[in-house]
């Protein structure tokens, strides 16, 4: 739940002080200031990039991989989040210009859907990996028999399980009766929601958070073990192709030093000998090779790792911001720091994508070829 103001969403029932006096918020003139500035240098930027890998993903049938469509729901959430700021530029400075009610209530469900959609997004993405490198066979086979429209569902219903988390504190907040300043300003009445407010936290933000960093490890786990064990497999293939390589050559020798004489057999050894050395030597290359195991083949986990790095930077600040705001306690020394770097998070998340995966980088590069 993550806004502009520094309480609960759309609260906006405060006041402000002067140098005398305490004016309501409904009734202070409200200036432009540097918060402002980076929030729209922020969404512009975020709103570029992410809407870039739609479109990139849209016009390029390779960029429509398994992992993709999930990256995909992710910048179509971050695009969605970047509504927030500007309705509550409207807000707060435009009253009178639009329906209250209405508006108040769209102006809420957006403001607490879209940053549940942006965490749960993450969540299916750490989610995806665990499924590829813990059951391999059983992935392939899904996203073989079936199309990107299984994906699809997926994400939608990750979409429909936030909104029904949050869309009983909307209708509850809806049928309270409006406070003064809702002539004003949309304020809400959703604090008094204690539990609802609770519960929302910790299942729609906070858990898929959780689960996200946790799982990770053990991602980094799977995918080590089993690029070792590719390793393992292509060191015995190349083993047991030199060897037999090194067998044939030998009776082959053999044999032509049996008709050619004495002294090809000695021209024979030497040879051997030669052959046996560069057999060693080879040997000796896998073996210093052996200790730098390759764990990003695909390249998705170069993606997923700079992912969850992103996520502990930008997402996790927020939700101990706001889990403490509900359970009672105000940090205001976190909230500047905090927003900053939620804002930064979806210009990361777009930035990682167009720049680790192989698809979206050669189908923009192409694109600017063209241009």
């Amino acid at each position: 739940m993550l806004t502009k103001n520094s309480t609960m969403p759309n609260l906006c029932n405060i006041s402000v002080s002067t140098q005398n006096t305490s004016v309501p918020l409904t009734q202070a003139r409200i200036s432009w200031d540097f918060a402002d500035t980076l929030s729209l240098v922020t969404i512009l930027l975020s709103f570029s990039l992410n809407l870039t890998i739609v479109i990139l993903f849209c016009q390029n049938s390779s960029c429509r991989t398994s992992f993709n469509y999930y990256i995909v729901n992710l910048c179509l959430t971050n695009l969605a989040f970047n509504f927030v700021y500007p309705l509550d530029v409207l807000n707060e400075r435009y009253p009178f210009h639009l329906p209250p009610l209405p508006f108040c209530v769209f102006f809420r469900y957006i403001t607490y859907i879209t940053p549940a959609q942006v965490n749960n997004a993450h969540l299916l993405l750490a989610l995806n990996r665990l499924w590829a490198v813990t059951w391999p066979i059983s992935y392939r086979q899904f996203h073989r028999t079936n199309s990107g429209f299984a994906t699809v569902k997926v994400c939608a219903t990750m979409w429909a399980y936030c909104s029904l988390c949050v869309l009983p504190g909307i209708v509850l907040d809806a049928l309270e009766p409006r406070l003064p300043a809702e002539m004003y300003h949309c304020s809400s009445s959703a604090a008094t929601q204690w539990a609802w407010q609770a519960t929302t936290q910790i299942l729609v933000y906070d858990i898929p958070i959780a689960i996200t960093l946790v799982i990770y490890p053990f991602i980094l786990y799977k995918t080590s073990q089993m690029a070792r064990e590719k390793q393992r497999k292509v060191g015995q293939s190349r083993a047991a192709t030199r060897t037999d390589h090194s067998r044939h050559q030998r009776t082959d020798a053999l044999r032509r030093t049996s008709q050619r004489g004495q002294m090809e057999i000695s021209e024979h050894q030497d040879g051997t000998q030669q052959v046996d050395q560069e057999e060693e030597q080879t040997a000796l290359r896998n073996k210093a090779a052996r200790g730098c195991v390759n764990i990003n083949t695909s390249g998705n986990f170069l993606t997923l790792s700079l992912l969850i790095v992103n996520v502990a930077c930008s997402l996790v600040p927020g939700q101990v911001f706001y889990t403490l705001l509900v359970f009672g306690k105000f940090v205001p020394e976190m909230y500047t720091v905090m927003w900053i770097l939620y804002s930064l998070g979806p210009i990361v998340d777009a930035l990682l994508f167009l720049t680790t995966v192989h698809t979206f980088r050669t189908a923009l590069q192409r694109g600017c070829t063209c241009t």
